[in-house]
């Protein structure tokens, strides 16, 4: 089947389909819209998903429509082979760290075996050169004084940079252990001004690696806007910058700019309401 078919099968699910599909393709449902949300909602944040995990995803996609026993659309139905039902358009790839409108998304149910009484821990890792490390402190600080409202939904935020880590000794490099914490988080931030840093883009890989694996982290990368002394800026750090904006727009990656903490600290804001409601 055509791939821009698939979209159409997806939306012939009915709710206990699209909650099927979620189990079996590992989808973590925190980061999709609740069960109260129309089938067509649901089923746009899903495709976003598959989609960023490519071929690889889009054939498990076909395999769990096909087991789990949706109705396949016929090629010469309305729609078929262009994306689109009627007037509705088929969602395009996912802009990780890119705004978009908040949507009201109902908290995800408790995994099986946790208190449901106890707040989610929602694991963020805040990842940025040294030059950033104000902005870093400012928007650790803002989020951590957000869990007191943000536990009224179920949520507590543990934020992770690499400052946390004992430089202890260890069997393995201590930008080893640094990754395997972005593996493990919910959401990765990246931060980035005159330049990316070497560990800083070895984060990020190990990220993106995780995400089209497994579906998360999420990823938000931001880019400072703000004035430049020609003295302290290095050519090759500049160089760097471009060239790892350049790679990022290869891997369809949409970042997002800011040029104040305060800028910062709203954006991603907006990103936790449309995650989480």
């Amino acid at each position: 089947m055509a791939r821009n078919n698939l979209y159409d099968w997806l939306l012939r699910c009915r709710p206990a389909h699209l909650d099927a599909i979620t189990a079996k393709l590992e989808l973590d449902d925190a980061f999709l819209p609740g069960a109260s949300e129309p089938v067509a909602t649901r089923a746009g944040e899903i495709w976003k998903l598959v989609k960023l995990r490519g071929d690889k995803g889009l054939a498990g996609l076909e395999k769990v429509l096909r087991d789990v026993g949706v109705p396949a659309p016929e090629s010469n139905e309305p729609g078929a082979g262009d994306g689109k039902v009627g007037n509705a358009r088929s969602p395009g790839s996912q802009r990780t760290g890119q705004r978009a409108p908040p949507r009201t998304t109902a908290p995800a149910a408790p995994p099986a075996g946790r208190d449901a009484t106890q707040p989610r821990t929602i694991r963020i890792f805040l990842a940025s050169s040294e030059e950033l490390r104000e902005d870093r402190d400012a928007f650790e600080l803002y989020f951590r004084q957000q869990n007191d409202q943000l536990r009224k939904r179920g949520l507590y935020l543990e934020i992770n940079r690499w400052e946390n880590f004992l430089d202890a000794m260890s069997d393995t490099r201590l930008q080893d252990e640094y990754n395997k914490a972005v593996r493990e988080c919910d959401i990765f931030v990246s931060l980035f001004f005159t330049k990316t840093g070497k560990y800083t883009e070895e984060e990020f890989d190990t990220a993106h690696r995780q995400f089209l694996e497994t579906g998360k982290p999420l990823i938000y990368t931001f880019f400072k806007d703000a004035e430049i002394k020609t003295g302290s800026a290095r050519e090759n750090d500049l160089q760097s910058l471009w060239a790892f904006q350049k790679r990022l727009s290869a891997l369809k990656h949409f970042y997002t700019r800011y040029d104040s903490v305060e800028h910062l600290k709203r954006q991603f804001r907006d990103q936790l309401d449309k995650i989480y409601g």
